[in-house]
């Protein structure tokens, strides 16, 4: 026979016997495998028989038919060998170990490159910083109190602002972070550093603060040909716009707070730079939040003079030292005759409501009331009168004010909670101070905390009658709104003229025009009123003793 030989010893099959196999369509059966092969041993014939029948072969050939050979045989499980409960404790002591001692290695590489990104930033921001003074600053300085120059001092000193008093302070920086950076290892420090230099960085308050009228005067002097002229040539010179290089003071404090952050993210808790660090960090962070409250109250003021400028015909001045705009938006007032919608403006220590002008985003001033001693209060919803209302009682003047949903109604509300908290707290301070100077000047002084705050007008159509007498209004009895109680009543209930010395008062005709302080004269006096049909004088409201 002639054998063939593929390229696994598993399959060694004749060649002859293949091509009768394959005519007859029938399994081959299987041969004998040469020696030496690992080779699981095929079953017996009879045990091959007693587990599956075996097919009749049709032909002759498909007796001598090859069958295909069974897979190698899998290798032996490994004994596993048992270990002790110290073993295991040990193992994991020292795979704990490993593993710290791989993460304090990436720590310390990846505190090793922010340290250096400090030091690249710092380097990049003294070159840019440079540059805004020799480019910018100093040929405008040079000039500025010749013929020739082309902005005035004062507009160089307003948009360079103290920019030449911190580059020193950077430069000190700098320097100090390159020697530190040359023979850096795992123990160096950076956090004394900050911690020296960390007061002078406060400086760049009074440039932050002056940023934003910087960049105004620079678009306003761009409008000007030399001006223009000047800053495209400098331009040209270092590649760097003014607006650009202005900007950078601004940003260069948020990145120090960053950047350290990093640093003490990085830092171990036993590390000899740790608490330098956390300390730099607090200082930093403390300029950074008054830099950031700088912004803040600059955006605050530039909304309340816009607001200003919205104005058409008389308003009085918003713009006060601490007012901030919380809130504003249309609501209803209730009037004297009807409800009108108002736009109202919440302030920290004041409200103001007007009339929009649409479409030209302007408005017309009504009223400005102080929240001070200011209450606010909920009015429930009732059938037939005004839903989602709430009233604002204040010393000048009180009203209502509906808003269209609950949702808005509940956010006014807060809106007025925090401002009246807010205003409580200042007052009491300022209270505490003032007695305080009061007791070591032996002086005494009325405050008007605890007067009571105007009433709130009932609009006309809630009141066929007089509210006091309930008589209808008539032609000779008409209806007047009485200026203290703002109540609906005739005007013989409401006038009445009585001599000065039966009351106390200095005038001798004065009117009494509150229905309490006519009851506590009634009390007082003991007079009585003459009725309309007992006589005539009535009237005119005259009160007669019985």
């Amino acid at each position: 026979r002639i054998v063939a030989y593929p390229f696994e010893r598993s399959c060694w099959v004749s060649m002859a016997t293949v091509s009768s196999a394959a005519a007859s369509k029938e399994k081959p059966a299987p041969l004998p495998m040469p020696p030496g092969v690992g080779r699981r041993p095929l079953p017996s014939a009879p045990a091959k028989a007693a587990a599956q029948p075996a097919a009749k072969p049709t032909t002759a050939a498909g007796a001598a038919a090859v069958a295909v050979p069974r897979p190698l045989p899998l290798p032996a499980k490994k004994k596993q060998v048992a270990m002790s409960e110290r073993q295991v404790r040990v193992c994991q002591r020292a795979v704990r170990r490993f593993l710290a001692r791989r993460t304090a290695e990436k720590r310390a590489i990846q505190r090793t490159r922010v340290v250096e990104e400090v030091l690249t930033t710092e380097r990049t921001y003294v070159r840019l910083l440079n540059m805004l003074i020799n480019v910018y600053c100093t040929p405008l300085k040079e000039i500025a109190d010749t013929p020739n120059h082309i902005v005035r001092m004062d507009n160089v000193k307003l948009i360079f602002s103290n920019v030449t008093l911190f580059i020193s302070v950077n430069e000190l920086l700098l320097k100090q972070l390159e020697e530190r950076f040359a023979n850096w290892g795992p123990n160096s420090c950076i956090g004394d550093i900050f911690m020296q230099l960390g007061p002078y960085l406060r400086l760049y308050t009074t440039y932050v603060a002056n940023h934003y009228a910087a960049a105004e005067k620079v678009n306003e002097k761009m409008s000007k040909s030399s001006f223009a002229a000047f800053v495209k040539a400098a331009l040209n010179e270092c590649g760097q716009s003014l607006s650009s290089l202005l900007i950078l003071p601004v940003q260069r404090i948020p990145r120090y707070q960053l950047l350290l952050r990093e640093v003490v993210k990085l830092t171990p808790a036993d590390h000899v730079d740790m608490k330098a660090l956390s300390q730099a960090l607090a200082q930093i962070t403390a300029v950074a939040t008054g830099i950031n409250e700088t912004i803040r109250e600059r955006q605050e003021f530039e909304k309340v003079l816009q607001l200003q400028k919205q104005f058409t015909g008389y308003c009085p001045p918003l713009v006060a030292p601490r007012r901030v705009l919380v809130k504003d938006g249309e609501l209803t007032k209730i009037c004297r005759k009807a409800p009108k919608v108002r736009h109202f403006f919440l302030f920290t220590d004041c409200l103001l409501y007007a009339v929009r002008l649409d479409p030209a985003m302007m408005y017309k001033f009504h009223m400005l009331v102080s929240l001070s001693n200011a209450v606010v209060k909920s009015v429930p919803d009732e059938e037939g009168k005004h839903r989602f209302a709430f009233q604002v009682l204040t010393k000048e003047k009180s009203f209502t004010i509906c808003a269209k949903d609950e949702a808005e109604k509940a956010q006014w509300l807060e809106s007025f909670t925090h401002v009246l908290e807010a205003l409580v707290r200042d007052k009491s301070s300022f209270v505490k101070m003032a007695a305080t100077v009061n007791l070591a000047s032996g002086e005494e002084k009325s405050s008007d905390c605890d007067s009571e705050p105007a009433p709130v007008w009932v609009p006309d159509q809630e009141s066929v009658g007089c509210m006091l007498c309930h008589s209808k209004f008539t032609i000779t009895h008409r209806r007047v709104r009485n200026t203290k109680s703002t109540h609906l009543l005739t005007t013989l209930c409401d006038t009445a003229s009585l001599p000065a010395m039966w009351y106390g008062g200095s005038h001798k005709n004065s009117k009494i025009t509150t229905t309490a302080h006519r009851e506590n004269c009634v009390q007082r006096l003991q007079w009585k009123p003459l009725l309309p049909r007992q006589c005539e004088r009535a009237r005119a409201g005259v009160w007669l003793l019985f």
